[in-house]
């Protein structure tokens, strides 16, 4: 069997991307790069400083599958992923990642749109740590005398 683009034998590709299902693949750079040829137009610009950290992450074996996938719709679009694949092709490893096939084209519009977890609630959750909102209060008041300027953490 021979592999396509998408990192599928080509006899599976069809039945993939009509029947939304995941795979779990090793991304090379290259394949990544041809991923990052189908991304969705007007995509949010790509953040840099997180594509560094996670290619830095993933040179060095830190890198940890947390069950999020690459996002492919049935039309071969890319509607999510473009950082973990720019992190790939910028560490130069193949990573093996979770690739989705086969999302409805407008799925794109309910992906982040989650809330943000502020560091209150990280070391809350993380650490179980009482009074995380005032520890996180005083050390951004702590913060802002030595800095002299406002701080945001």
């Amino acid at each position: 069997m021979t592999a396509n683009v998408a990192g599928l034998p080509q006899e599976l590709l069809p039945t993939a991307v009509q029947s939304n299902s995941t795979v779990t693949v090793l991304v090379t750079p290259e394949l990544a790069l041809s991923l990052l040829g189908k991304n969705r137009k007007n995509q949010r610009p790509l953040a840099a400083r997180r594509v560094r950290e996670m290619a830095r992450a993933m040179k060095t074996g830190g890198w940890i599958s947390n069950g999020d996938v690459i996002r492919i719709d049935k039309n071969g679009s890319l509607i999510d992923g473009q950082h973990r694949l720019s992190a790939v092709v910028l560490a130069n490893i193949p990573v093996e990642l979770e690739i989705r096939y086969g999302l409805d084209p407008v799925a794109w519009h309910t992906i982040d749109k989650g809330q943000r977890r502020s560091v209150s609630q990280e070391l809350r959750s993380d650490r179980g740590m009482s009074y995380s909102t005032y520890r996180v209060a005083t050390c951004r008041v702590a913060a802002e005398c030595v800095l002299g300027s406002p701080v945001t953490i």
